[in-house]
């Protein structure tokens, strides 16, 4: 934290101790107190009060909802990226399971953010192919406990049979908590369990981020 905005939020406690001396118990005034502490702590967006005309907008009140919103909204919003994973062998699926959506790998393709924010943007880049008929990939987030695209198909369709390819799922989620942790899987199914789905991983890497918006 940098030192103005350290000495900007002493100022602004120190502002708000006066105010509630007048009217609050010690005990109510050190909650508040605490309460706007943890805000200045965090370094995440804070929103802005309303001014009636003729309001004098003081030093604190500027740097709190103009300066350091502003530096919020330039580097401050959560993201999170996928190192280019590269494993030892290709994902191959094929059989009983593979006709509903399924997680790829939920251990190492998975990206867990907590953003301040209720919308987070995801995507995963990776290169597949399908034996035969189609195949369908999505993603999940754990929060909502759904997946971004259609219930169906999904956000991708692969009918490309034996032709290996490029991919990209992408997504915009909605309605998430701020300021709780949450998680974004890429998930696949096939139209057949006698297909087999590849996703390469052996020598292909397969690439993601997930950045609040």
């Amino acid at each position: 934290m940098s030192q103005n905005k350290w000495r900007s939020g002493l100022a602004v406690i120190e502002h708000l101790d006066y105010v509630l001396s007048f009217k609050s118990s010690k005990t109510k005034r050190l909650l508040a107190i605490l309460w706007l502490l943890l805000f200045i702590l965090s370094g995440a967006w804070t929103a802005p009060i309303t001014h009636s005309p003729g309001d004098a907008v003081a030093s604190a009140d500027w740097n709190t909802y103009v300066r350091d919103n502003l530096n919020y909204l330039l580097s401050g919003r959560q993201f999170v990226q996928l190192a280019p994973y590269v494993g030892v062998a290709d994902y191959s699926k094929t059989g009983a399971g593979t006709t509903t959506f399924a997680d790829l790998d939920a251990t190492n393709l998975i990206l867990t953010l907590t953003p301040s924010s209720s919308r987070v943007r995801a995507w995963f880049a990776f290169t597949a192919t399908i034996s035969a008929g189609t195949a369908y990939y999505d993603i999940y987030n754990t929060t909502l406990a759904a997946r971004g695209g259609d219930a169906t198909v999904g956000l991708v369709q692969d009918a490309n049979t034996a032709t290996t390819k490029q991919l990209r799922v992408e997504c915009i989620f909605t309605g998430l908590t701020p300021g709780v942790s949450t998680s974004f899987k890429l998930q696949f199914k096939q139209s057949s369990t006698a297909n087999t789905v590849t996703v390469k991983a052996n020598a292909f890497s397969i690439m993601g981020a997930a950045q609040e918006m």
